[in-house]
């Protein structure tokens, strides 16, 4: 499974103002639909937020995944290579495979 902090993923100014004001593309209802019982979030991850994460603008193309031993590795390389940002934003767990868990 996999685990994702919710605080750790960066949001583009306003999104979740625009969010909260319904201006949602329709494929992150879609997404969320698809994704049900695979997907489950903590308690205090706000409902707003959840629907943000969901959005297909961005999802999955822009989210990688290496050995931890090798994380430090590939932040340099990135920021070698001209990436300004990137973050660490979960883990995998024990848990059922492809499970996701918003903290």
């Amino acid at each position: 499974a996999v685990e994702i902090d919710a605080s750790s993923i960066p949001l583009f100014t306003g999104v979740l103002e625009f969010a909260a004001r319904g201006l949602v593309p329709g494929g992150a209802h879609r997404n969320r639909k698809y994704l049900e019982g695979k997907a489950t979030f903590a308690a205090g991850v706000e409902g707003i937020l959840q629907i943000a994460l969901f959005d297909p603008q961005t999802s999955g193309g822009l989210l990688l995944g290496v050995p931890a031993p090798k994380v430090d590795q590939l932040l340099a390389e990135l920021t070698s290579r001209g990436v300004r940002e990137a973050h660490i934003v979960g883990k995998v767990v024990a848990g059922k495979a492809g499970h996701i868990k918003v903290k």
